[in-house]
């Protein structure tokens, strides 16, 4: 058959209808033109920048379980960092920095918090250099020792400094450790809330009472798998199209509700009718968290399901949500459908803007600590912690 002319160009049919179909007959890789690479590099240039920092031993052993949860963080960057060189050298991260080395000689800071603040002073710069790019700072950090107490509170600030958007997920100790180091704890959790965008705090004796029967590691994989599937979602919803498609530019939207937060995540498998419903039932009464989420002035939520969910489902969760925090809050859902989900729903959220200080709700703050101080005496200096220079 000889060839035809098309708009000055010749090729035979058979090739043109197999560009139409959208299929090249060479099996060679199809060759990316200028306006494609341009719209490829507009998308790569266009992710955020994740970084999640893991701060002393508690820290450290929630970077190692975060990068061994997965083969590959596209948009995640995990860092450990201590003082305590021994523990930092068996954490797993992408990177590994040790500080204050000239301050406590890689031995850790000996559960002093002003030990732990002055090897903060000494590599600050070191940390500041690390933060400067970031678009979005998780925080990670067990409160009450040297490290976590000394070093955390820096590192949000400087991230406040650089208006880097940061959530802070931080524990409390257990009660049986002493008022000394839950007082450390209380103080430092003051600095976190006043410089972070967002903070998440788990008291560890609430894991006594939901986990007393399970092994000391998986009571603590309880608090470390809440995280690791709201980074997993967070990083999801910016980089995986959806349904109803949810961008960076909307969970920096509901972030920047300052104040404490409340993640969620539940699943359901089969096809029982009521199972959206309960899936965010269970998300808003977290036990491990209790935190009120009708404080709450704004949520992000994630809906994963097979192609057998229905409308009413998905409207039901976002409902409840909406029910429980009133009608008048800033609320953002995502829809993606995979089809490995059939019969199955998996739902993760964010709530955020429990504002303890402004609204006067610190019995929220209060209740999260457990009634662990006696004297609860502690949480009038929140408002007045001096800010690191």
């Amino acid at each position: 058959m000889p060839p035809i002319s098309l708009f000055g160009a010749t090729m035979d049919i058979e090739n043109l209808l197999l560009q139409l179909d959208g299929i090249e007959k060479s099996p060679q890789p199809r060759k990316i033109n200028a306006a494609e690479e341009d719209l490829n590099d507009i998308i790569r240039l266009s992710l955020p920048k994740i970084r999640v920092i893991g701060v002393g031993g508690a820290g450290n052993n929630f970077t190692t379980a975060l990068f061994s949860s997965t083969d590959y963080w596209r948009l995640v960057e995990i860092i450990a960092m201590n003082t305590d060189a021994s523990q930092l050298a068996i954490s797993k991260a992408h990177k590994r920095v040790l500080i204050g080395k000239n301050t406590t000689k890689g031995h850790g800071a000996g559960n002093d918090p002003e030990l732990g603040r002055k090897a903060f002073e000494e590599s600050k710069d070191k940390i500041e250099d690390l933060i400067q790019d970031t678009d979005l700072l998780i925080i990670c950090a067990g409160l009450g020792g040297g490290t976590g107490s000394g070093v955390a509170p820096g590192i949000a600030q400087l991230a406040e400094k650089h208006k880097i958007l940061t959530i802070s997920f931080v524990t409390i100790p257990f009660k049986c450790e002493g008022k000394v180091r839950i007082a450390n704890a209380l103080r430092a959790l003051g600095g976190m809330i006043h410089s972070s965008t967002v903070t998440i705090v788990i008291p560890n004796e609430r894991l006594i009472r939901l986990a007393s029967r399970r092994t000391i590691q998986g009571a603590f994989e309880l608090a470390n798998n809440l995280l690791i599937q709201l980074i997993r979602s967070l990083s999801d919803l910016i980089e995986k199209p959806g349904l109803i498609n949810v961008d960076f530019a909307d969970v920096k939207k509901i972030l920047s509700y300052k104040g404490l937060a409340l993640p969620g995540m539940g699943e359901s498998n089969g096809t029982d009718e009521k199972r959206a419903l309960a899936i965010a039932e269970k998300i808003l009464n977290n036990p491990l968290l209790e935190v009120n989420p009708a404080l709450g002035k704004g949520a992000l939520i994630e809906i994963v399901a097979g192609e057998d969910l229905l409308l009413s489902e998905a409207y039901d969760i976002v409902d409840r949500f909406t029910t429980i925090m009133g009608d008048d809050k800033e609320i953002i859902f995502g829809l993606r459908i995979e089809p490995s989900y059939n019969s199955k729903i998996k739902v993760s959220s964010i709530i955020t803007g429990i504002d303890i200080f402004n609204d006067g709700s610190y019995d929220e703050l209060i209740n999260l600590t457990d009634g662990i101080m006696d004297d609860p005496s502690v949480f009038k200096e929140l408002k007045t912690i001096p800010t690191l220079e």
